[in-house]
This record gives C-alpha cells, structure tokens and sequence, in this order.
C-alpha cells in the first residue's frame, strides 16, 4: 500500500495520521496493526510532500479492513483526509 500526501507549500507535519489494519475472524475484526503518526516512516516535517510504500502482511484467502487517515499541518492548523478499504489475502 502506498500512501501521498501533497501539501499547499512546505508544511510542519505531514503524512499518516494513523493506519489501522483488522482482519475478519467469522463475523468479529481483530486488530492486526495500528500505527500513528510518531512511528517510523508515518510522517515529516518542513516538506510539502509525503509518500511512503507499506507492506502488510496478509494471509491467503482472508478479509482484511484498512483504515487510513492523512494530515497536513502547518501554522495554520491541520487538515485530516480518511480512507477504508477492504482486501483479500494473496
């Protein structure tokens, strides 16, 4: 999964603000991975631009939910986008 971020000039942060992966287990998600912003690799500082390629770990044949939130922040505030995905193993 590869996540881009443009911002409106250089911003102070910019990047993921949290990933979160679940996999389906019958009718319940587990929570397989949860990341926020101030782990490696999720955001930088004074760029106007972001991008970065995860890898997830998957297994065949199950469900999984990707839930993804982006920010860009600068010294007038910061803006979120969110996005949900589902996917199959391979």
């Amino acid at each position: 999964m590869t996540v881009q971020v443009f911002g409106n000039g250089t911003m102070d942060k910019i990047g993921c603000e949290n990933i979160e992966v679940y996999s389906k287990d019958g009718s319940r998600w587990d929570t397989e991975i949860n990341w926020d912003e101030d782990d490696d690799y999720m955001s930088s500082t004074n760029i106007h631009a972001y991008a970065h390629t995860f890898s997830i770990p998957t297994i065949k044949n199950v469900e999984y939910l990707v839930n993804v939130t982006i920010f860009a922040e600068d010294d007038y505030g910061r803006d979120t986008r969110s996005k949900s995905d589902t996917l199959l193993g391979r």
